[in-house]
């Protein structure tokens, strides 16, 4: 299923032996939009400590209770690598964390992918110089940069939860159309600009107006995903 990562921000996180904390940020390659890593707040627990934890250890969630199960324990969240997650991450100190947990890294040698099981089988091209691991949180308020010109800011990313990939980057237009949210495939990102800000996207200012109207407030149908991709992609096709 699709769901929102704002919504997901403060999930409680489980370990086998008792909690760690709360989800404060979710780790993105900007390459293929897969989510990596989450950042846990370890609030009373490890004070002051901020931990980096592959999603690979995420089980299946709880929306009710707003919780994830995780399949490590409290002593390897406690003796894991690295003060210091700020951004950027080098490659180094990536495998450094996933040894620790015992996954393997999902880049190889000159340019593979490894599967989510660890199989040697490449699924993709992924140059371990040619993506970065970019923060949800930060990119969330990019404003986005038509062709032609501004049009609205990242309000939220919609990611499926079978892969952890995010499909989607919720555009807020409010600045030119008040109270309308659109979908953008989060494949069609062209560049991102740190200094300035900006999201690159290779659409004018009005076929992002008339793109379908999302409404947060309601969960992403297959409906609303064909709607989606055939207003900018329509040789793409959603997950069944």
């Amino acid at each position: 299923m699709l769901y929102s990562i704002k919504d997901t921000m403060d999930y409680d996180l489980q370990a086998i032996d008792g909690e760690i904390g709360k989800i404060l940020d979710f780790y993105v390659d900007d390459r293929q939009w897969s989510v990596r890593y989450v950042v846990a707040d370890t609030r009373n627990w490890l004070p002051g400590r901020r931990v980096l934890i592959p999603v690979d250890a995420l089980l299946q969630p709880d929306h009710e209770k707003r919780l994830f199960n995780l399949s490590i324990t409290r002593e390897a969240v406690k003796n894991s690598p690295g003060e210091d997650i700020a951004l950027p991450l080098s490659r180094s100190f990536e495998a450094s964390i996933r040894a620790h947990y015992g996954w393997p890294v999902y880049w190889t040698g000159p340019g593979g992918l490894r599967s989510s099981d660890g199989a040697e089988q490449v699924i993709c091209r992924l140059d371990t110089e040619d993506f970065r691991i970019r923060s949800l949180e930060e990119l969330s308020g990019y404003h986005i940069q038509a062709r032609d010109g501004e049009i609205g800011y990242v309000s939220d990313f919609v990611y499926y939860d079978a892969d952890w990939k995010v499909r989607y980057v919720e555009i807020d237009t409010r600045k030119l159309l008040p109270g309308k949210k659109v979908l953008l495939p989060a494949h069609q990102v062209l560049k991102f600009d740190m200094r300035e800000d900006l999201i690159g996207v290779p659409f004018s200012v009005d076929h992002i107006k008339n793109a379908p109207k999302h409404s947060h407030k309601e969960p992403v149908d297959h409906h609303e995903e064909l709607e989606v991709l055939g207003h900018f992609d329509s040789s793409q096709n959603p997950p069944p």
